[in-house]
């Protein structure tokens, strides 16, 4: 069963998703109906685009860079400072470690 997507025309902006043909209502010229995907249980309409060729398809997930992961996987500078104090260099750079060949640099 297909969802319905109002589309604003000018921005292809998404604006609003309703279930069924009948649930459609009345809209602005500014506005269009567009048939598409089933969605998913708990996702919403930013999680889909309109695209050129008039259809709606679910946006692809967005790859974060190695050096975002890193900075939000690594510990806080606190939690470091402490492991060096005491654990010592050797447990501070195991767990940068762990970190680091987590999210490795790509190859150039």
């Amino acid at each position: 069963m297909a969802n319905y997507y109002l589309v604003h025309k000018e921005s292809n902006r998404i604006v609003d998703r309703v279930a069924t043909e009948d649930a459609q209502f009345e809209v602005h010229e500014d506005f269009t109906w567009v048939e598409g995907p089933d969605m998913q249980e708990g996702e919403t309409t930013a999680e889909y685009d309109y695209t050129s060729d008039g259809g709606v398809v679910k946006k692809e997930a967005t790859q974060l860079s190695y050096e975002v992961e890193r900075r939000f996987n690594y510990p806080s500078f606190a939690e470091q400072f402490d492991l060096l104090y005491h654990g010592g260099y050797d447990a501070w750079k195991a767990e940068i470690t762990k970190i680091k060949d987590q999210y490795p640099k790509p190859a150039e």
